[in-house]
């Protein structure tokens, strides 16, 4: 039989390494919960690095690839909008590069929420609306966008090179 004070000293030293391996490796954060940060890098229109985050890719939305001159010119678009400035990530998860999938909100200089970047890059003719699986429905995000651009479908592994009809900017 083991003598009542060695069995209280093993539960004490069990609690204490229970409690450091929670000190070392704490509970991950929600996915839920927005960060702030500061963007250092814009890759292409849909893909940017942010300080302490990691790799960002805009949820519900799709750029043209950087080979043509549309996703130059959203490369470039979102290059002058979110190059070095404080962002607001909402995040939704992370895709199959393992890049943060979030929405993003441009930040003033006080720190207040402003425009909802996915929307604006949109708008802007750079971007269409895709649905997909690892990110939220775009009713949720922008219903309002959805009177005036088509959701493109997801294909997996399909790359887009040209903007669709009805996006973009209308000829004069």
């Amino acid at each position: 039989m083991i003598p009542k004070s060695i069995l209280a000293a093993s539960a004490a030293i069990f609690l204490l390494a229970l409690a450091a391996l929670f000190l070392i490796h704490p509970a991950p954060e929600p996915e839920d919960r927005p960060l702030i940060g500061t963007v250092t890098r814009v890759v292409d229109g849909d893909t940017f690095d942010v300080v302490d985050v990691g790799r960002i890719r805009l949820a519900g939305i799709d750029c043209p690839e950087q080979g043509g001159a549309q996703g130059r010119a959203a490369t470039e678009y979102a290059r002058n909008q979110l190059d070095g400035r404080k962002v607001e990530l909402a995040i939704t998860g992370h895709d199959k590069y393992d890049r943060t999938v979030a929405h993003v909100y441009l930040l003033s200089p006080t720190g207040q929420k402003g425009a909802h970047f996915n929307k604006m890059i949109v708008a802007a003719g750079h971007a269409v609306i895709k649905d997909y699986p690892d990110t939220t429905a775009p009713e949720e995000w922008c219903p309002d966008l959805l009177r005036r651009y088509p959701v493109v479908p997801y294909v997996p592994g399909e790359r887009m090179y040209e903007l669709p009809d009805g996006y973009g900017k209308t000829p004069a």
